[in-house]
Formats: C-alpha cells, structure tokens, sequence
C-alpha cells in the first residue's frame, strides 16, 4: 500500500469549509483558504501580502503561485506538478 502524501494525513478528521471564489480568476485563492481553514478575504490578503493577485496575467491558478500561497499559509507542497485527468 503506498504511502499517502503528508497533506492528505494533516486533512484526516478536519472539517473542512467551503469556499467561494471571489473573483473568475480565484480558484487558487479559494482552494488555499479551504485548506488552510481561512475566509476567501483572508486567503486574498495573504497573497496580496505576498504579491501576487487574482487579476495577474498569468492567472494565480498556475501551480507556482498557489504553492507560493500555500506556504505563505504553513502549507507545504510539492513544487513537483502531477498531471491528472478529469
């Protein structure tokens, strides 16, 4: 059985809130705040503080940016992308 990543053991047992995403572009605002158990304001801030924005060209979505964010909420991640299908 392999091993499940660090992320998926800090997320066992923890309620985790829905969060809507404030603008077109904040998919990556949204789904930081999720998992750092923040409102989509508070994640906004945060990557604001850390310069980047839902508005910016690339989108904010683009993995480097969310892994930025991510750790600028305590989250560790890969930086390694995993492709996947839907």
């Amino acid at each position: 059985m392999a091993k499940a990543p660090r992320l998926l053991w800090a997320l066992i047992d923890k309620d985790i809130q829905v969060v809507i995403q404030g603008e077109i572009t904040g998919c990556g605002i949204a789904a930081t705040a999720a998992l750092a158990g923040l409102s989509y304001a508070e994640a906004k801030k945060k990557a604001s503080n850390l310069g980047v924005y839902a508005a910016d060209t690339p989108p904010l979505s683009e993995t480097k940016y969310v892994i930025q964010l991510l750790g600028g909420c305590g989250i560790s991640a890969s930086p390694k992308e995993a492709p996947f299908e839907s």
